[in-house]
Order: structure tokens, then sequence, then C-alpha cells
């Protein structure tokens, strides 16, 4: 197979510009990290963010980044949805414990549902449950 090699910059064809824009389309509808998917749904009162994947040392700073855009434009009560979240390690505790805080700071509230049994027992294990609001429905979570 012979390579041919092009002098100087390649100009994007129409079919990258067109995949480049629904990148740019996606990327407002929800944040995309290695491990880790967030859906964002702005209500009136309250952000929803559907978390797929992993919550982990890679995907927390993510996770962080949206957490303080939503609360720039004065999002303060927030649902995280996990019930597509396969696992969380310390650094992705550590996250819900620094976005409570400073959701309370901002006299908001930190809501979740859909823990699976792996992510129940460790909340339970090191006692978040008495620190966070867990619903087991997403529609009670939804209520602020």
């Amino acid at each position: 197979m012979a390579i041919k090699k092009t002098p100087g910059a390649v100009k994007p064809g129409k079919a990258e510009i067109a995949s480049n824009e629904a990148k740019k389309e996606n990327a407002v509808k929800g944040a995309a990290v290695k491990g880790v998917e967030v859906a964002i749904e702005k209500k009136k009162n309250y952000v929803k963010l559907s978390v797929s994947g992993d919550v982990t040392i890679r995907t927390v700073a993510s996770l962080k980044k949206t957490v303080k855009e939503l609360t720039d434009e004065k999002f303060i009560n927030m649902f995280f949805d996990l019930s597509n979240t396969r696992y969380v390690d310390s650094s992705g505790l550590g996250f819900f414990i620094g976005t409570l805080k400073t959701l309370k700071e901002a006299h908001g509230a930190l809501h979740i549902s859909g823990l699976n049994d792996h992510i129940k027992g460790l909340f339970q294990l090191i006692n978040l449950t008495n620190i966070f609001e867990i619903f087991e429905d997403s529609k009670e979570a939804a209520k602020f």
C-alpha cells in the first residue's frame, strides 16, 4: 500500500464539516468523556444529569466542569440519575460530596436516584446515605 503525502494543510471536506457541526451540537446536549457520558435536561427549577458509565478519577474533572457551568447558569438544584452508572470510586464519591457542599452553600439541593447494588452498598458502607437525598423513584427525585 502506497502512502501519499500532501504538502501543507488539508482543507476538510463537506462531510467532515457536517460531522464537526454535529459534534458541537451534541456537546450542548450533553458532555462526554472516556468512560462517562452525561445527558443534561434543564428544567424550570432544577437540572437533571443522567450519568452513563463510570464516575472515577478519570472522569470527575469533566463532571466538575459540567457542574460548574450549570451553577454559573444559576442551577442550584441538581438531580443525578445514576441508573446507567456502573461504578463509582473514591474520587467519584468526593465529587458528589463536593457538589453537595457547593449546592448547599448556594441554598440548593442534590438528589440522587438509580443506584445499583454495588454503588448503594458503597454509599451505605461509608454512611453517605445519611448525607445525600437518595431516591428509588426518579419521579420523586425530581421534586424540589
